[in-house]
């Protein structure tokens, strides 16, 4: 990934036209409510991989690891360096995802074997393949004419570390309180609202639980071009080719599943029962839009109402 600059912004401005159409204002709704809800992340260095350390379990028990999981996927630490970015603070929903197919002329999402209880418009995307992931944020890129995309996995693991910080959990102060800062019985298994919970330091919200995420990278070791620890990664967008690809986060079926580390893979033509989506802007530079200010507390996003409270 190199730093971009914005393509005019057209889109936006140049829709009122086509207000009678209401696909299209939908559409324009979508888009506005996009930008407004990303989040500068500031670009940095840090050590990527386990690095273990301090922790809070979910039981409240301080404790200190050299490694945080028994993978052996995860511990290849290296230096990373990115450039600034955005990310959207919340996953994408159904709402947002049919609003794409619907544009495009293409199937909605599992219609044909996940029942209505767990497909509301305002949950969270459940099961999408990486083709379908990665369609929707480019579609929003060339709705926008912006750089949107599917995150890479270092610029998903620093967020959700809030830059890169040693953070085993991406909640709000670092602790796993099931039920209080991170959604859990039932609410673990299934998709809930985004935002339902509280955002993590950068004011990204369920970067653990509700559901995992489709990230751009083939899946891989880290180490798979043969370079050495101490080599430094500069917007690394992972091996040219992989035997699936990666997700990151995850439902709460343990909470030792879904350390801000954990890595799994799946091929890209094959939807699941947890893999949502999640965009990414690649530019640091201002947009059209601004964003709304970050903030610390539980924001259920109402994108079925777009004027309901937030």
């Amino acid at each position: 990934m190199h730093r971009m600059l914005i393509i005019p912004f057209l889109t936006l401005f140049a829709l009122t036209a086509c207000a009678e159409d209401p696909d299209q204002a939908a559409i324009d709704a979508l888009v506005k409510r996009s930008l407004e809800n990303m989040v500068f992340i500031e670009g940095g260095s840090f050590m990527m991989g386990d690095v273990g350390g301090p922790f809070v379990d979910r039981y409240g028990k301080p404790g200190n690891a050299r490694r945080w999981t028994a993978s052996d996927d995860d511990d290849f630490v290296h230096k990373v360096t990115l450039d600034g970015f955005y990310m959207s603070r919340y996953e994408v929903t159904y709402q947002e995802f049919d609003l794409y197919t619907k544009a495009k002329g293409l199937s909605k999402i599992k219609e044909k074997y996940l029942g209505e209880v767990f497909r509301a418009p305002e949950l969270s995307v459940s099961g999408s393949t990486w083709y379908q992931a990665s369609g929707f944020c480019k579609w929003l890129g060339e709705v926008t004419g912006l750089p949107f995309d599917l995150p890479t996995e270092a610029q998903w693991e620093y967020a959700a570390r809030a830059r890169g910080k040693r953070v085993l959990w991406a909640t709000n102060d670092n602790t796993f309180r099931w039920g209080e800062n991170i959604g859990g019985g039932q609410e673990g298994y299934y998709p809930y609202p985004p935002g339902s919970w509280p955002p993590n330091p950068l004011g990204l919200y369920d970067m653990q639980g509700n559901v995992s995420e489709w990230v751009k990278d083939w899946y891989s070791w880290y180490d798979w071009d043969g370079q050495a620890p101490d080599t430094e990664f500069i917007n690394p967008a992972g091996p040219p080719k992989g035997v699936g690809k990666v997700w990151r986060g995850g439902a709460i079926v343990s909470p030792w599943r879904i350390p801000t580390v954990i890595r799994g893979k799946r091929k890209p033509d094959m939807g699941g029962d947890y893999q949502g989506i999640r965009c990414v802007i690649n530019t640091d530079q201002p947009l059209p839009v601004q964003p709304r200010p970050v903030t610390g507390q539980p924001d259920p996003v109402g994108r079925v109402d777009p004027d309901a409270p937030r």
